[in-house]
């Protein structure tokens, strides 16, 4: 043996200090003594000095902190993770296997499915084998194996609680399966490296392990396979250990009560080192500065501020730290407001953003997951077509909400004459070119459906048919080389992630990967082999948040742990989180783990994260000469949130001051600070004049690389929120501008206002002029989401259906009908009569069937829903226009008709369609079906009529009137409500051509609705006038989202300018318009109908 050999074995000790930075300068000290050593005598280098430390995160730090205290390069010096030193030392000995850490899962949850005390909980739930896996790796980790199975047995024989005992033995023969089963695979548990490592180091510790000095840093506890390399280091290699006991920090005098955690390791290490206790430094004055946040956006905007205000004095960003006990809150906030404030900075151990690679990778792990099941949406971004937004519509529209769904689709049956799917979104207003009856020609505007390739919608149903057949032919069980072949496949041919293709090189690797750690002949059950793959994808992080490690250190507690810092912020000191909740293990309880420590010392038992918890905080403390704690008073909701105990109890024994409150997120003070654009335009908006509003929104615009929208998006908030504060801004508050509807009156030949007005459409107007112009005009629609509700099936559907089956019932009786009403009313009437109960049946069940296909309800079924729903309407249609079940006398059914209104701009045509028209003695009666609810249920006939007027004269029925004026003297027109469950008498409303009142209700509703739709003042209807509420139409209507709905501040701008020009003269014809159809709703209150007398 070497004498340096010699001499590093014979150096083993333990070194306690007090806090991180005393236990940090001890390790320095060590190290550039030995560093020094090797600069006299450069033979040294051979034989590195080696720093073992528990994680990436210290290793990068303790590198840097060894330069910067040298002030130059050190040679000589590695330092490694626990589990890279274990590495190196297993590939020096030779016979290394593959390591089985994928397949602890598997195997856990393949025995626990087996044992009859854990099977339940294995299958009653989505991975019900991830807990049982956690508690099996506690017990691999604590130096359990197969052998002592057994005597762990003996031990709890004597538990008092039956089920405890009987799920512990249960777990015991898991891990002893998983053991059992890693070892004759050829692999290695987690902790089997670090078993080896142990074994060679006793064996030939300089072959195993070549230095000239080993230092074990950062550690105060670790797993019992851990902690047996760590002794060995020491009892082979001469290693010396630094442990941290850190002081109080409400009495620095004296350690903190939290040392407990680390005992039982140093208690491990002491029997094979002598201890030296260092003596504590000089105690230095420490500056404790304490606030609380008004919400998480708050607490890191002011953490931002004086980090900024640090790095603005000189000090250097990597010796600044921000730390968390949990970063995944506040990786996003950190990100805003550090970018903001131009701070660079390094989140080490914190989720990155979701970038294409990880959305992909994702998708195809919830592929993998539910497998034919999966939502198309998720096989749409798997494949890549994530942003094929025509495709994943066509499918909703058609019903298709899941992979399966897809692959059963008639692709032949969905698409129209031109083999085209339309989908259920327009194109916009085209322009025409067409002829009027006379032959004229003319241009129209129309807004034709956007229209999916049928070769498109074909190639999407063979794609979703091959990927469910290959899940279906997937076999239940096959070799790792067999699965990950079919997994390939499946991902080039079914997935298109071929080379090259977004995201193809993350999954692919992570395929790879599994493939590369496993045996090949290792037998999975599918979802065994979709399990190990699904957590290889979620593993793949999006681009990081922050720099590679330069910058402000922003990391968790665990990340954090034995580092040091000039200044450090701890974040995020609320109850339940700093300290965590310490949960007991179900499955294997505290109280059964003590029981079993007799055998297994270094079981961890749970409730000692109490400890750890007080442990961590007391070293952050201990880790700068200047820290700053903060907490959220409150959530950014406004709840209310307590700090942590453990600040409460620093605050109180040590006396600290009264914590200040941090300022909202954007606040006004404290003035003069730096403040990124967005900041000095937000106050600017709530403070300042519009004047220097525009001016720090346009900068701020301009950083967001968003400058060219400044001056439109100024424009618009000039119109919906006017300046009140300037006479320009006042005046303009006062009248409605372009966002009220002011659309203008038809400019070009093609505008669709040019051509005949339907009488649906004025309803539609008189309701609610904007949703008419949307709906009618620019035909907007709801996208539809089959996952959502059944797609069509609503009372529109339902409407449609009766009204086609009863024109059926009417043209199967008098082929070749009438079209027009005006030929209707010359023509003879024909007896029909009501069909047999059988050719009712196919009459219903063909509309049906063919209004699906037309309104891509494509579920099986949905067809037949529609006709059991239509059916109790058409037995009333029989009970209200076949009387006495005799046949009725009809002239025509489902006839177009148009009507002359005189208006004060002239003559305008009113175009509707009959739904039947009969002969009577006394005229003809013109009917139009309805199947939603009637205007009145009142009992008394004039109670009804008076009714009716109102909704005449407020535009809501108009039809039944038109009808009546259109056919002439005698005529009828009548409302037929087909609802099962109202009385003959309220079921029918009907109104003559020749009732002076019914006229001039139609002409004041219909004058009012058409120069509004002339002058194209559509309006949105925010409030009734006659009691102030919002409508109660707003609340289900599909367009909401395109409206003025829920801008208080628009509501009573439209009320207030309303009452003020209720009598104003000088209005322009726009003004006037509006305001004409805003009172036919005025003055209802006391005329609303009710469903009794009064």
């Amino acid at each position: 043996m070497s004498e340096e050999g010699r001499t590093a074995r014979a150096g083993g000790r333990i070194t306690v200090a007090r806090g991180a930075r005393a236990v940090e300068a001890l390790l320095l000290a060590d190290i550039e003594a030995r560093l020094a050593e090797a600069e006299a005598d450069p033979c040294l280098l051979a034989r590195p000095v080696v720093v073992v430390v528990p994680s990436r995160s210290l290793r990068l730090h303790l590198a840097a902190a060894v330069v910067a205290a040298r002030g130059r390069a050190a040679a000589g010096l590695e330092i490694l993770t626990l589990h890279g030193l274990a590495a190196g030392i297993a590939a020096r000995g030779g016979g290394g296997r593959r390591p089985g850490r994928l397949l602890v899962g598997v195997l856990a949850g393949r025995f626990a499915r087996r044992a009859t005390a854990l099977a339940p909980l294995v299958a009653g739930f989505e991975d019900g084998e991830r807990p049982v896996a956690a508690t099996v790796r506690d017990l691999l980790d604590a130096g359990f194996v197969a052998e002592s199975a057994e005597a762990i047995g003996e031990l709890l024989a004597g538990h008092p609680d039956a089920a405890e005992r009987a799920r512990a033995e249960a777990l015991v023969r898991v891990a002893a399966g998983t053991a059992l089963a890693l070892d004759a695979g050829g692999l290695d548990l987690a902790g089997d490296v670090l078993r080896r490592a142990a074994r060679l180091l006793a064996g030939d510790p300089d072959r195993a392990l070549p230095a000239r000095a080993v230092l074990v840093h950062g550690f105060a506890d670790a797993t019992g396979v851990a902690t047996d390399l760590v002794e060995a280091l020491v009892r082979h290699r001469g290693a010396t250990v630094y442990l941290d006991e850190p002081p109080d920090p409400a009495a620095p005098s004296r350690p903190d009560p939290g040392v407990a955690f680390g005992r039982r390791f140093a208690e491990r290490l002491q029997g094979a080192a002598p201890v030296e206790r260092a003596p504590a430094p000089p105690s230095a004055p420490r500056r404790l500065d304490v606030f609380a946040a008004p919400g998480a956006e708050a607490e890191v905007r002011e953490v931002a501020r004086r980090v900024r205000a640090l790095l603005d004095a000189g000090l250097t960003p990597e010796r600044i730290g921000v730390v968390a006990r949990d970063l995944a809150p506040y990786a996003r906030p950190v990100h805003r407001h550090f970018g903001r404030l131009g701070i660079p900075f390094a989140l080490l151990d914190a989720p990155g953003s979701s970038d294409a690679e990880a959305r992909r990778a994702r998708a195809v792990a919830e592929l993998l997951r539910d497998g034919a099941a999966s939502p198309a949406e998720s096989w749409l971004a798997a494949a890549g077509e994530g942003a094929a937004y025509d495709l994943r519509l066509a499918l909703h529209a058609c019903g298709a909400a899941r992979v399966r769904d897809v692959a059963a689709l008639d692709a032949a049956a969905m698409l129209d004459g031109n083999g085209e799917l339309p989908l259920p979104v327009r194109t916009g207003l085209t322009t025409l070119a067409g002829e009027t009856d006379d032959g004229v020609g003319e241009e129209v505007a129309v807004a034709p459906h956007r229209r999916l390739a049928g070769a498109r919608l074909r190639r999407a149903v063979a794609r979703a048919a091959a990927l469910a057949a290959r899940f279906d032919g997937w076999p239940e069980e096959a070799t790792l080389a067999a699965h990950v072949r079919r997994l390939r496949r499946l991902l080039a041919g079914d997935l298109a992630l071929r080379e090259g293709a977004a995201g193809a090189a993350a999954v692919a690797g992570a395929v790879a990967a599994v493939a590369a750690d496993l045996p090949d002949g290792f037998r999975f059950a599918r979802d065994e082999f979709f399990f190990v793959v699904r957590r290889a994808l979620t593993a793949i992080s999006g681009a990081p948040l922050g720099g590679a490690g330069g910058g402000v250190q922003v990391l968790s507690v665990t990340a954090a742990r034995a580092r040091t810092f000039a200044h450090l912020f701890v974040a995020g000191l609320n109850r339940d989180v700093f300290p965590r909740q310490v949960r007991e293990d179900p499955l294997l309880p505290d109280r059964v783990r003590l029981s079993l420590a007799a055998l297994l010392p270094d079981i961890p038992i749970k409730r000692g994260g109490l400890d750890e918890e007080r442990f961590l905080f007391a070293e952050l403390i201990s880790a700068a000469e200047q820290v700053t704690l903060s907490w959220q008073a409150c959530d950014d909701d406004g709840r209310v949130r307590p700090p942590s105990p453990l600040l409460e109890r620093l605050r109180l024994v040590a006396r600290l001051d009264e914590p200040a409150l941090a300022p909202p997120a954007i606040a006004d003070e404290p003035a003069g600070d730096l403040r990124p654009a967005h900041e000095h335009a937000a106050l600017a908006g709530a403070h300042a004049s519009r004047a220097a509003f525009a001016a720090a929104f346009t900068i701020a615009c301009g950083e967001a690389g968003a400058a060219a929208a400044a001056p439109g998006r100024l424009a618009v908030l000039d119109e919906l929120d006017p300046e009140r504060d300037t006479p320009a801004g006042r005046a303009r508050a006062l009248g409605l501008g372009p966002y009220f509807g002011f659309v203008g009156p038809p400019l070009e030949a093609a505008d669709p206002r040019r051509r005949e007005l339907a009488l649906t459409t004025a309803e539609n107007v008189a309701a609610c002029p904007w949703q008419a112009f949307l709906r009618r005009l620019l035909h907007l629609e709801p996208s539809p989401d089959a996952l959502a509700a059944v797609p069509g099936v609503d009372r529109a559907a339902v409407g449609t259906a009766v009204h086609r089956a009863l024109e059926r019932i009417v043209r199967e009786a008098a082929p070749g009908g009438s079209a027009t009403l005006a030929e209707a009313l010359v023509a003879a009437p024909v007896a029909v009569e009501w069909p047999e109960a059988e050719a009712l049946r196919a009459i219903l069940g063909d509309v049906c069937a063919r209004l699906a296909r037309e309104s891509g309800l494509a579920l099986p079924g949905l067809d037949r829903v529609l006709a059991r729903q239509a059916a109790p309407l058409l037995d009333s249609a029989r009970r209200l226009a076949w009387p006495d079940g005799g046949a009725a006398l009809v002239a025509g059914a489902e006839m177009t008709g148009s009507l002359a209104l005189r208006t004060d701009d002239g003559e305008r045509t009113l175009g509707f369609r009959v739904d039947r028209v009969d002969a009577a003695a006394g005229g003809p009666v013109l009917t139009d079906y309805k199947t939603g609810r009637p205007f009145s249920t009142a009992k008394q006939e004039a109670t009804r009529r008076r009714h009716l007027l109102r909704a005449i004269g407020r535009g809501e029925a108009l039809q039944a009137v038109a009808y009546a004026l259109a056919a002439g003297p005698g005529a009828e027109g009548r409302y037929l409500f087909l609802r099962p469950d109202l009385d003959d008498e309220v079921a029918a409303a009907a109104v003559r051509g020749d009732d002076g009142e019914f006229a001039a209700a139609f002409g004041a509703g219909a004058g009012a609705v058409v120069s509004l739709w002339d002058r194209g003042a559509f309006f949105p209807r925010l409030e009734e006038p006659d009691d102030g509420n919002e409508p109660r139409r707003c609340a289900g209507c599909e367009v909401r989202d395109a409206c003025l709905r829920g801008d208080s501040g628009s509501r009573r701008r439209l009320a207030l300018w309303a009452a003020a020009n209720a009598h104003a003269d000088g209005l322009s014809g726009a003004e006037a318009a509006l305001l004409g159809v805003w009172r036919l709703h005025a003055g209802a209150a006391e005329q609303r109908p009710a469903v009794e007398d009064e």
